[in-house]
């Protein structure tokens, strides 16, 4: 099966950098392969306002730009009244910074972020009614389009979250299908967080949008981080190809990277998937190595099986009757 990437996307986190250092981190971004660079603005204790002075962001996405790497802004909104209308305001200083330089607002779109539980901190429940004035507020600025990124939580979508994708101006969305394993964070532990399950339920979730006509695409939002598995998964390089692998069977053209600040330093999954990019549509690529699945992942793994795919316990002996008893299987 031929498997390649249209677009590489990454959230840029991290230090911002000096003004004299602006066109080399921006060199750096585009020689990881970044074909879209969401430059992270949230600010520490108010992410609802922008760590990015106005100046420095014009000047880095416009350094961006000049080497053809589409640029967002991925902004945190908090749902108040009084938030939004701050992260408007806050927003507005930086539209007319870029357009001051010589931006052209064709070229850039708001990325919303629409996390956390709470109306006072991030995109809580009071999102369902603001999200029409937050995204109304963007476009009265000057944008032309927005994207939204969320998580694909088992249940289905949060209906804050699904207020905002709705929108007219939402064209595009980033479901986070982090597959990732974290010690300190217990919820990372569930099987549905193992390399491979939880891109394709995050398709299945987000992909009506695009089927109806309401979003234009959809990018798989990636963690390339954090891929230390517990055994019999894969781990590290390999996970990521797992995962990147169910990406692309299940129907995703693009990924979206979380985050800079780690993938800056990780030179391996950077070859390999600059590779996949490369690659276009007449190229082989390595990229689905065996999906180690334990006990309760068996129906997860049965249903990542394609055609071209097959079910198999190590040793690759037959599957019988009673084999629907193992506990330990993979997809090969």
């Amino acid at each position: 099966m031929t498997h390649f990437l249209k677009s590489i996307g990454c959230w840029i986190d991290g230090p911002v950098p000096a003004t004299d250092a602006i066109d080399a981190w921006a060199q750096d971004i585009k020689d990881a392969g970044i074909t879209h660079a969401f430059i992270w603005l949230p600010k520490p204790g108010a992410p609802w306002l922008s760590r990015w002075s106005p100046g420095k962001l014009a000047k880095a996405t416009l350094a961006l730009q000049r080497l053809n790497v589409w640029t967002s802004w991925t902004i945190w909104p908090a749902a108040t009244p009084e938030k939004v209308q701050a992260l408007l305001a806050d927003l507005t200083k930086r539209v007319n910074a870029y357009k001051a330089e010589g931006g052209t607002m064709a070229f850039v779109r708001p990325n919303l972020d629409a996390e956390g539980p709470g109306n006072g901190h991030g995109w809580g429940p009071g999102g369902v009614d603001l999200a029409p004035v937050l995204v109304d507020g963007l476009m009265g600025i000057g944008f032309q389009a927005a994207s939204v990124t969320a998580v694909p939580f088992k249940g289905g979508l949060r209906d804050q979250d699904r207020a905002l994708i709705e929108l007219d101006g939402v064209h595009a969305g980033q479901p986070q299908c982090y597959s990732q394993y974290q010690q300190k964070k217990a919820w990372t532990h569930q099987s549905f967080f193992r390399p491979g399950v939880i891109q394709p339920h995050g398709w299945r979730q987000w992909s009506p949008f695009v089927a109806d006509g309401q979003l234009a695409g959809i990018s798989c939002g990636v963690m390339t981080s954090f891929q230390d598995h517990p055994k019999p998964h894969p781990t590290g390089l390999d996970a990521v190809k797992v995962s990147i692998g169910a990406a692309l069977d299940a129907g995703f053209d693009s990924v979206t990277i979380w985050s800079w600040k780690h993938y800056k330093r990780q030179l391996h999954v950077q070859a390999y998937l600059k590779g996949l990019l490369d690659a276009g549509d007449d190229a082989e690529a390595d990229i689905k190595p065996t999906v180690a699945v334990s006990g309760l992942d068996l129906v997860d793994a049965i249903l990542l099986a394609k055609e071209g795919q097959s079910v198999a316990r190590p040793g690759r002996t037959p599957i019988t009757a009673d084999d629907m008893k193992a506990k330990d299987w993979r997809i090969s």
